[in-house]
């Protein structure tokens, strides 16, 4: 399967709704990557953040992709020995406007470190938030999420270091013409255990369609059988070096 990982947001700000209107962020652009800066929201005993808006993703997701999951992922943390919660953790359509599941409760608390924090993950590969995720609306700069916090009770300042989307997806399988694409000579068979899918292709004649499971379709594909026929199947994780095209 397709996966999109890490894609940093591009834009951070702060806006109000209640009851997450107690206190706004400070330097909401500071979650544009993993480094020394942090958006940050001090917070007291039972106060709401304001929400943590992060879009413009800049994704480039095939058109022709179906979307079969979202992760968000953070990394935060709150002042030593202080303790507060995620409460709100919702996407963002390509409108710019919240819909689908609040996510918050798939990490909950927010603990004390020193100095980085911790990264913390919402949703998973074939979780679609209750939304009706496409690759029109995802690519769209206006999609994010917003990220809201509370205080646990005590005061304590929320430290945000980035905002990122991991992407799950599948493409529609590619059809290649067997008859007039590949010229296969013999081949030598090569065990490659271990290699992780990356692409699906057909390789398609009158009498035989299989799918290609490679590393790399420029690398391997199935090999003819010893008459010269249609590809053979070989066992799982086997591949062989491409012949000519």
């Amino acid at each position: 399967m397709p996966y999109l990982s890490g894609t940093y947001c591009r834009t951070g700000a702060a806006a109000s709704s209640a009851p997450y209107d107690d206190v706004t962020w400070t330097n909401p652009t500071n979650i544009y990557a993993a480094d020394a800066n942090n958006t940050t929201c001090a917070l007291t005993t039972g106060q709401y953040s304001y929400l943590l808006k992060a879009s413009n993703f800049g994704l480039a997701i095939p058109s022709a992709a179906t979307i079969t999951g979202l992760q968000v992922q953070t990394q935060a943390r709150c002042t030593a020995a202080k303790v507060a919660t995620y409460e709100m953790v919702q996407l963002l359509n390509a409108s710019g406007t919240a819909e689908g599941d609040n996510n918050a409760a798939d990490t909950g608390t927010i603990f004390a470190h020193a100095t980085t924090g911790r990264v913390d993950y919402f949703g998973h590969s074939s979780d679609m938030w209750n939304v009706a995720l496409t690759p029109t609306m995802m690519n769209d700069s206006d999609f994010g999420v917003q990220i809201a916090v509370k205080s646990a009770g005590t005061a304590t300042t929320v430290y945000i270091n980035y905002v990122l989307l991991n992407i799950f997806y599948t493409t529609a399988t590619t059809c290649i013409d067997y008859d007039t694409k590949f010229l296969l000579p013999d081949y030598i068979h090569m065990g490659l255990p271990d290699v992780a899918p990356q692409e699906d292709v057909v390789l398609s004649s009158p009498a035989i369609t299989i799918e290609v499971m490679s590393s790399s379709i420029n690398d391997y594909f199935f090999p003819c059988d010893e008459e010269g026929g249609g590809p053979t199947v070989p066992t799982t994780g086997q591949l062989w070096p491409r012949g000519n095209f």
